[in-house]
């Protein structure tokens, strides 16, 4: 399984089932040791070029390489489809935008 590194999904740290997921995305490997953090743990830095008010209704995932943000459900998929290892990858789609 394929680490997606330097990526950090935000997510509510009072939602068991969040604190579940993120978890088991770092304890397997999918996201590196600094793959998950609370919502109210953004850092100034980290809020620059987060949508807040969007983080806080839609999975954020940011990518501290390319300082961009994916939400939502292709966040998750972004996670999933790194670490399937076959190519073409069904989880590498975008569903809020289909091309």
């Amino acid at each position: 399984m394929k680490t997606l590194r330097h990526q950090t999904l935000v997510y509510d740290k009072d939602c068991p089932l969040c604190r579940a997921y993120t978890a088991g995305f770092v304890k397997t490997g999918m996201l590196d040791e600094n793959g998950r953090l609370p919502y109210a743990d953004l850092n100034a830095e980290s809020c620059a070029f987060v949508d807040a008010d969007r983080a806080r209704n839609e999975i954020a995932l940011i990518d501290h390489k390319s300082k961009t943000v994916t939400y939502g459900i292709d966040s998750l998929l972004k996670v999933l489809g790194h670490s399937m290892p076959f190519k073409p990858n069904p989880l590498e789609v975008n569903l809020k935008n289909p091309a």
